[in-house]
């Protein structure tokens, strides 16, 4: 039986979260349809106001044929470390951004490298200026047609669609660039839906400011156990102060009981490592 009607979910992957797995700044996205490589693309500050152009690697890793819409989106950071997508912002690079195509079609295997370019004007402030590069799957005609509404009697039927999209962080970079990630609190707290870490992390600077997040379970005479291995934080230039609880997983067979629980924070600064010690009942 054909569906009624079909639920259309577009996923999304902004590569701006909070708190993310580890990655170098210049890796590679690999999905099960896109390889994009770089995953993040900056534009660092230039010595003169000559354009500046950017490469975008992409491969259909799929058995179909695939075609993409390329638009520029922007997402704001939250002072809980999400991020929202909002027309404009003040630290908004879109206004300084070309790029093309706009539109294109991919074959299995087939590559493809979006040119994008970014040019500063004379008065911008210094700083640094983010937003996002969507490539956003098209629908094909089969996925259309099936959207159509059909009578079923009573029956109410859906059949799920994922409209492909992702998004990769576009940063340019002006003048004299200073910032800096502190680790100002961080609590422990435990409830009935399991043990919870509180933390709160202020940037500094007119650009953002990364650091890798660890958290481990120290009790004197025993090998520390790691609770949270090095995960990447970033806080954008909007915001100053991100707050954000942390569900801390379960690992087989230890007990967050006894001892020190250490939260560190390793910043882009090889020296800059801070850390607090919460003690544990």
């Amino acid at each position: 039986m054909k569906p009624l009607y079909n639920f259309i979910v577009i996923a999304v992957l902004a590569c701006t979260a909070f708190m993310a797995a580890s990655r170098h700044a210049y890796g590679q996205i690999d999905t099960s349809i896109l390889f994009i490589a770089p995953e993040r693309v900056e534009f660092p500050p230039a010595e003169d106001e000559r354009p500046v152009t950017r490469l975008i690697n992409l491969t259909n890793k799929s058995n179909k044929t695939a075609r993409f819409d390329v638009k520029i989106e922007n997402y704001m950071m939250t002072e809980n470390g999400d991020v929202k997508r909002v027309d404009n912002f003040n630290y908004s690079a879109e206004p300084f951004l070309r790029y093309t195509p706009k539109r294109f079609t991919l074959k299995p295997n087939e590559r493809l490298a979006v040119r994008v370019m970014a040019q500063i004007p004379k008065d911008l402030p210094h700083g640094d200026y983010h937003t996002h590069l969507l490539f956003r799957e098209i629908p094909s005609p089969q996925k259309e047609q099936e959207a159509l509404p059909e009578n079923q009697g009573n029956a109410v039927h859906f059949d799920i669609n994922t409209i492909y999209g992702i998004g990769v962080p576009i940063v340019v970079q002006n003048g004299t660039l200073s910032s800096r990630l502190v680790l100002k609190t961080a609590d422990i707290a435990k409830t009935a839906a399991g043990t919870w870490l509180s933390t709160k992390l202020q940037r500094t600077g007119n650009a953002e400011a990364a650091g890798k997040l660890s958290v481990s379970h120290v009790i004197p005479g025993q090998e520390p156990v790691t609770i949270i291995a090095e995960q990447l934080v970033r806080l954008y230039h909007e915001v100053d102060m991100v707050e954000r609880k942390i569900a801390l997983p379960l690992i087989k067979g230890h007990q967050l009981s006894g001892g020190e629980l250490v939260v560190r924070l390793q910043t882009d600064a090889e020296t800059d490592t801070q850390e607090i010690r919460l003690p544990l009942k």
